[in-house]
C-alpha cells in the first residue's frame, strides 16, 4: 500500500515522540510504501539514516515541511510551541496531504505522534481514504482534587484548568475526529474509555531500540536506590516521591532525580524543609546513556506520574532490569505487566503505597524485551489489513 504518515517528530536513536515516529515509520515501510510528513528540524537526522540504510530509502519518503516566517517565531519559545504545533497540522500539513494525494494516491492515512485526543490532525483531510488516527494520548483521570491537592496549590489550579479546558477540546474535537477515523488507537485504556463508545484499539506507541545488559542488583543490603527520570513539572508527582521517602518503610532509599524544569528550584525548598538533602540529588539534564547506566545499576525506578500518556522512561527502565513504582494513571500500568513493578492504587494513602511498594518492587525481574520496536511491523500488518474492505468498498461505491 501507499501510506501517508504524519509524525511531527521523528528521529532515529531518540526516545519518545521522536522516536515513535521514525520506528512506526520504519516498520510501516517493511512491507510498504510510506511518506512521512515530519518537521524541517528532523531533516539531518532522517537524511543520515537513509544514507546508511537504502533499502529502507527506497520505500520511506520524508516530506519537511515548517510554517511560514511568521509563525517560526513561535517555536522559540516552550510556551507557544503548542501554537506552532498547531498552525503547522491546520495549515502545512493539510495543504500537503492534498497535494501528494493528487499525485501519489494514498491508501491510507495516518497521523501517528503529537496524537491527542483533543488536537486535529491534518492528515485526516483526505475523504474516501481510510484515516487512522493514533496511538492517541491525551486522557488520563488523575484522581481529582483530592490527589491535585497533594501535588500544591499552583498544580492543583493547573490541573482544574487543564481538565476544564482539554475536556471541551476533546467534545469538540476529538470526539468528531474519532468518529471520522477508520481506526483509533489509543497509546492506554484512558483513551478507549474517554472516546468511548468508539472502539479504540490499545497500543502503547513504545519501541526501544535499547540494547544493553541487564542490571545486576545486590539482593540484601543497608542502602536503596531508586531514580526517576523526566520533566521537572509538578503532574510528574515528584512532591509525591519526596513524600514517600519520608516515610518509615523508605527509610533505607536515595532518590536520584535526572531532568530538569520549572519545578527545579521548588522541589530543591522541598529537600531541604524536609532534611532529605543526604538522600535525593538533584543530577539535571544528562546524557540518554548516563539515565541508562542509572537505570540498571538501581533498584527500583519511581514514576509517580499523573498522565503520561506512554511513558518511554518506564519501558526503557525495564529493558534495562530495574522495576518500576508507578501510580494507576494514564500509560505506565498499561506497559508493567506482573513481575515488572508495582502499580500503586490512587486511592487512601498514596504516599504510604509508595514507600512500601520500593520494597516489594527491588525483588522483581522485569521481561526486558516486551516494548521492543521488533513488535511494530507485525502489529502494523494486522492493523492495516483490516484497513483494505473499507477502502474496496468507498472505491467502488
Amino acid at each position: 500500500m501507499k501510506i501517508l504518515m504524519s509524525a511531527y517528530a521523528c528521529g532515529p536513536g531518540r526516545g519518545s515522540e521522536p522516536g515513535a515516529g521514525w520506528a512506526w515509520a520504519c516498520a510501516a515501510a517493511q512491507a510498504h510504501d510510506v511518506w512521512v510528513l515530519t518537521h524541517t528540524s528532523n531533516r539531518v537526522s532522517i537524511t543520515a539514516a537513509l544514507a546508511q540504510n537504502h533499502e529502507l530509502a527506497q520505500r520511506l519518503h520524508p516530506v519537511y515541511l515548517q510554517n511560514a516566517r511568521w509563525g517560526r517565531l513561535l517555536r522559540r519559545r516552550g510556551p507557544t510551541r503548542f501554537l506552532y504545533y498547531l498552525i503547522w497540522q491546520l495549515t502545512r500539513c493539510r495543504q500537503e496531504t492534498r497535494q501528494l494525494h493528487r499525485t501519489v494516491g494514498f491508501d491510507v492515512c495516518h497521523h501517528l505522534t503529537y496524537a491527542a485526543d483533543w488536537m486535529p490532525a491534518g492528515v485526516s483531510a483526505l475523504r474516501g481514504v481510510p484515516f487512522v488516527w493514533g496511538p492517541v494520548g491525551g486522557s488520563s483521570t488523575t484522581g481529582g482534587p483530592r490527589l491535585w491537592a497533594m501535588l500544591g496549590l499552583r498544580a492543583f489550579v493547573t490541573e482544574a484548568l487543564r481538565a476544564g479546558v482539554l475536556g471541551a477540546a476533546r467534545l469538540l474535537v476529538g470526539r468528531p475526529l474519532a468518529r471520522q477515523a477508520s481506526l483509533v488507537i489509543g497509546q492506554n485504556a484512558d483513551v478507549a474509555a474517554a472516546l468511548a463508545p468508539v472502539p479504540v484499539t490499545v497500543a502503547p506507541n513504545v519501541a526501544l531500540d535499547v540494547r544493553r545488559p541487564m542490571s545486576s542488583r545486590p539482593d540484601a543490603g543497608d542502602s536503596r536506590t531508586a531514580v526517576y527520570a523526566g520533566r521537572l513539572i509538578a503532574w510528574k508527582g515528584l512532591r509525591l516521591a519526596l513524600q514517600a521517602l519520608r516515610r518509615p518503610e523508605a527509610s533505607a532509599w536515595r532518590l536520584e532525580i535526572y531532568g530538569d524544569g520549572p519545578q527545579r528550584t521548588n522541589l530543591e525548598k522541598l529537600i531541604r524543609r524536609w532534611k532529605l538533602s543526604g538522600r535525593v540529588r538533584l543530577h539535571g539534564s544528562r546524557p540518554r546513556a548516563d539515565v541508562l547506566d542509572a537505570l540498571a545499576a538501581a533498584d527500583a525506578y519511581l514514576f509517580p506520574s499523573l498522565h503520561d500518556s506512554a511513558g518511554w522512561s518506564v519501558a526503557e527502565a525495564m529493558a534495562v532490569g530495574c522495576p518500576v513504582v508507578c501510580l494507576d494513571a494514564g500509560g505506565p500500568p498499561t506497559l508493567v505487566g506482573p513481575g515488572d513493578g508495582i502499580v500503586v492504587s490512587r486511592e487512601g494513602d498514596v504516599v504510604g503505597r509508595l514507600a512500601c511498594a520500593l520494597e516489594d518492587a527491588r525483588m522483581l525481574q522485569p521481561r526486558p524485551e516486551q516494548w521492543s520496536a521488533s513488535r511494530l511491523p507485525g502489529l502494523l500488518d494486522e492493523l492495516y489489513s483490516g484497513l483494505v474492505p473499507v477502502r474496496g468498498r468507498q472505491e467502488t461505491s
